[in-house]
Parts: C-alpha cells; structure tokens; sequence
C-alpha cells in the first residue's frame, strides 16, 4: 500500500516504501511457497530422511530462517544476510523437489516432473533474487511467478489427463517446464540487452504451450455451465485466473520488447488474478481439509472471487490508464481496498461453509462423489 501510494501521487518521502524489495520475498516464497508446502505437510510427515527424520521438518526450518534472514538483508542492507537467506530458500526448494518427485510421493511420473520444475524455478529464484531485485528485473519478477504457474499449470494438467493428453504431449510439457527457469535465470543475467529479450521471449513461448495446453483439456474450461455450487464457483475462479494470466504474459511482452511501465500492471495481473484467483477458487476444498474442518460447500458463495477480479480491474486497469490519466492513479490506490475487501470475503467464505463438530456435511459428500 505505501509503494503503490507513492507510486500514484498519494504519498511524498515514504520510508516504508523503500522496503518493497521484501515484498516478492514474503508474498512468493512466504505465502504461496508456505501455502503448498500446509498442502502437503501430512504426506511429507511420511516421508523420512535417514529413515526417522520427517522432510517437513528441514523444509520448514529451511524456509522460514531463509525468509527472515533475506528479508532483514534487503531491510539493512547486508548482502552476506541476503546471500544466507537465498542459500537456505534453494535449499528448501531442492528438498520440496527431492519429496515431489520421488518414488515414494505417489502420482503421475510426468506430472511429478512438471511439479519438481516449478521448485527448481523456486530455488533458482531465491538465487537471482539475491542478484537483483524482481521489483528492477522483468525476468527475475517472472522467475518467482513461473514457481506457482508451473506448480498451479501442473495440477490442471494432473486433471486434464483423464481427456487422454497424448505422452508426446506430456513430454513437451515436462520439457517446457523444466527449461522455463533456466532461461529466465539466463535472461536475467543479459538484463536489457538483445540477448536478454531473446532469452525472455523464448521463456514466454513455453508459457504459452503450457497455459494453452492446460486450458485445452482442464475440466473447467470443458463446458460452460455446470451443476452445483461449488463447480460453478471454482469454474468462476479458474476461467477467470486464465484470462488474467494470458493478460499478464502479454503485458510482459510489452514491457520487454515494447516500452516501460507494463511491469506492475503484468506482475500483479498474474500475482494477483492467476495466483490469487486460483487460490480462492480452490479454498473450500484446500483449507478444510489442511484445517481438518468439515465443510458444507453447498452454502459457498461467489462474492470472494468477484471482489478479487475487481481488485485485479482496477490495479492494472489502474496502472495502464494513469500512464495518460490522472484517474488511472486512483483506480490503482483503490485496488487496495478493495483487495482487503476481497480477504475478508475470502475469509468470511470459509466460515461460511464451516460446520460444527458431529454435523454431517451434506454438500461435501455430494460433491465428492
């Protein structure tokens, strides 16, 4: 809130928004890193190191002490901190990945490849974080995202084999997966050279093979309308998080091959809309279960994922329109609130469709079956 007001006129000589290097650190590796790593907490617990030590445990210890320890670096200004806390982050991705596509972990061996990418891209991240900022760098701020839409992609594709995705398929996607990372590792090391454009527009076309592959055979996009409440709700959520992912790669390719100024709005059209949307479309199935609640999602209701998409409108409709209009400035300060709203509406959801101990969850029952 404080970059973004100083970003737009609204704030002049803010201190606070001189740390919003910290930023990307806590939103990509904190809450989306720390989000999927709940989601797999009990299956890790299972999985032992030297035969009697959870994986869980390093991975967690790993990653909070990297966090902390990277974000006090940017905060005071020490590398040797910035540089402990990157290694201990890739350290913690090298694990999640080692867990992810072991044997031991069960699932599709394709799909665990596509997974063990998006925590390649996590570590490598952290370490072209270190480097530069993802709040200067194009490449880098992709970097981080490729972590959750490569992981996020990865689970639409788990689902999208039950339309019989072809194995050649499957091999082009697992390669696209692995080599997105390292390119966009490659980009950032060139910066705004031809070299580094290059680099980056290749990252983009095997984006794009894995977004339009995803879409094509993701049971959500299969057919428009839907029964139950809870499919029309995440259906709301997924259509709507692609369209605003396609938005962001475009955008992207603006702001490297075109002209600046199409950076924030492609970060947080991606951050926000494909992450954040995606996230809320799947909350009354993920945080029952990781929160051990019974849930009842017939009662779930859709005002969580129209706050957001207004949100996401508005900041990068925002940011687009005050590069020429000075309403554009508040479009984007607004989006703030407007986030906020959408949390405690997101907040409010799982409540909602929370039911006391002993009551049996009709809706639950129905839509699993």
């Amino acid at each position: 809130m404080a970059k973004l007001a100083e970003q737009h006129g609204f704030l002049e000589n803010n201190s606070l928004g001189s740390y919003i290097s910290v930023h990307p650190v806590l939103m990509v590796f904190g809450v989306i890193g720390g989000l999927l790593i709940a989601e797999k907490i009990e299956i890790m617990n299972r999985f032992l190191i030297f035969r009697r030590v959870p994986v869980s445990y390093p991975i967690l210890v790993t990653i909070l002490t990297g966090i902390v320890s990277l974000s006090l670096g940017y905060a005071v200004g020490l590398a040797v901190l910035r540089y402990a806390g990157t290694g201990l982050i890739a350290t913690a991705g090298l694990l999640f990945m080692w867990f992810m596509v072991s044997r031991r972990n069960p699932g599709n061996v394709w799909v665990k490849l596509i997974m063990g990418s998006a925590l390649a891209a996590f570590s490598i991240g952290s370490i072209a974080e270190s480097m530069i900022s993802a709040t200067k760098s194009p490449a880098v701020a992709l970097l981080l995202l490729s972590f959750p839409i490569i992981y996020i992609l990865g689970e639409r594709i788990e689902l999208g084999l039950m339309r019989n995705i072809s194995k050649s398929t499957m091999k082009l996607l697992v390669f696209s997966s692995a080599v997105i990372p390292f390119i966009l590792f490659a980009s950032s090391l060139y910066g705004r050279t031809l070299a580094g454009r290059i680099l980056f527009d290749a990252s983009i076309v095997f984006v794009l093979i894995m977004v339009i592959t995803s879409i094509k055979f993701d049971p959500s996009t299969r057919k428009m309308k839907v029964s139950g409440k809870l499919q029309s709700f995440m259906q709301s959520g997924i259509i709507s998080s692609y369209i605003w992912l396609l938005t962001g790669i475009f955008l992207y390719l603006m702001q490297v091959n075109v002209e600046r100024g199409f950076m924030d709005p492609a970060t947080h059209s991606i951050a926000l809309g494909f992450i954040g949307l995606f996230i809320i479309a799947h909350s009354p199935i993920i945080f029952p279960l990781t929160l051990k609640l019974k849930a009842d999602t017939s009662r779930v209701t859709k005002f969580p994922i129209y706050a957001m998409n207004i949100a996401v409108f508005l900041r990068v409709g925002g940011d687009l329109i005050s590069m020429k209009y000075g309403v554009g400035n508040l479009m984007a300060y607004s989006s703030v609130y407007m986030l906020i709203i959408a949390i405690v509406l997101f907040f409010f959801n799982i409540l909602r469709i929370r039911q006391s101990p002993g009551t049996e969850s009709k809706g639950m029952a129905r839509n699993i079956t």
